[in-house]
């Protein structure tokens, strides 16, 4: 278990790739049996946590009382409860599409919302993973600095599902969930904390072609605020592997030339680019005032009385 000393948690071990035809056969021998999904980061520093997830702040220890609000940075099995934007963030980027009157399925579940609003750049509970390998490495370069190293996770979502959800119905899921049954985990864990909290592996919808041409599937977060490649056991269903800048520079040269860019990856840009980045500004503010009266309600708590923060 990937657990340090004074109960810190631990990134898994990681495997660098010397050159460009390293890195493609180790993607040939992970995914022989074309199973398993890919992430691209720009950054072999950045863990597998969602958008909203690392805009978490302390809010009070394992005993209820309240501690001064820092953005979490570290992960540790403490039990420090934090403050998790994700429902604002949802909710802000659909009432600015009623505003302009943009079509969606109203129906749409939870798990559904997150999916589009994922694809549009809103912070949500879910990670962006990808059936394409190619895909998967256009992010590991898009926008990364030259001086520094990429990263490709290599993830087995039956494996995940397996070794982290209970049985449900007297059957283990040992495979992806569907979109349904992504969305009752998820409600099961708001409705009640401790019904379930790591993190699974869920098929994406179809529904949008921008989620077709990426060929999403998405990992999801609810209750527990720990990264992926942090999780216990995670060594059995993923693999990080490092990009160092050389061999970077070989792999976009190979992108561009095979023709994978950011036109070829977005489709199409459309108004729901620009409402996403309205609503994000919208709700950032909002979030951020929320933390200020956090702030000023720690600081006018008697000393006495505060927590401690373990984060």
């Amino acid at each position: 278990m990937p657990f340090g000393l004074n109960g810190n948690l631990s990134p898994i071990n990681s495997c660098p790739v010397s050159s460009l035809e390293e890195l493609f056969k180790v993607i040939c021998v992970e995914n022989e049996g074309c199973d398993k999904w890919f992430r691209g980061q720009k950054s072999e520093d950045y863990h597998l946590l969602p958008g909203a997830y690392r805009l978490a702040y302390t809010e009070t220890d394992q005993m209820g009382r309240i501690v001064e609000p820092k953005q979490v940075r570290h992960f540790n099995t403490r039990g420090d409860i934090v403050s998790l934007p994700t429902p604002i963030f949802i909710d802000s980027f659909f009432e600015f599409m009623d505003r302009e009157h943009i079509h969606y399925d109203e129906k749409s579940n939870e798990y559904e919302k997150c999916c589009l609003a994922q694809h549009y750049g809103v912070k949500t509970r879910l990670l962006d993973w990808t059936t394409d390998a190619t895909v998967a490495l256009f992010f590991s370069q898009d926008g990364r600095e030259k001086s520094h190293s990429a990263a490709l996770f290599i993830l087995s979502p039956s494996l995940m599902n397996d070794a982290i959800l209970p049985e449900r119905r007297g059957v283990k899921p040992n495979r992806p969930l569907n979109p349904s049954e992504a969305n009752d985990v998820i409600e099961a864990n708001d409705d009640n904390i401790m019904a379930f909290s790591l993190p699974f592996a869920a098929l994406g919808t179809k529904t949008n072609p921008r989620i077709c041409r990426q060929s999403g599937n998405f990992t999801v977060h609810t209750s527990n605020i720990w990264p992926i490649d942090y999780l216990p056991q995670a060594e059995s269903y993923l693999k990080k592997i490092v990009i160092p800048p050389a061999v970077c520079e070989d792999l976009g040269r190979f992108l561009n030339c095979m023709g994978i860019n950011k036109d070829s990856i977005y489709v199409f840009e459309d108004i729901k680019d620009d409402v996403s980045k309205r609503a994000n500004q919208f709700t950032m503010g909002k979030y951020n005032e929320y933390i200020r009266q956090r702030e000023e309600e720690w600081r006018n708590t008697p000393p006495n009385t505060r927590g401690i923060s373990h984060i």
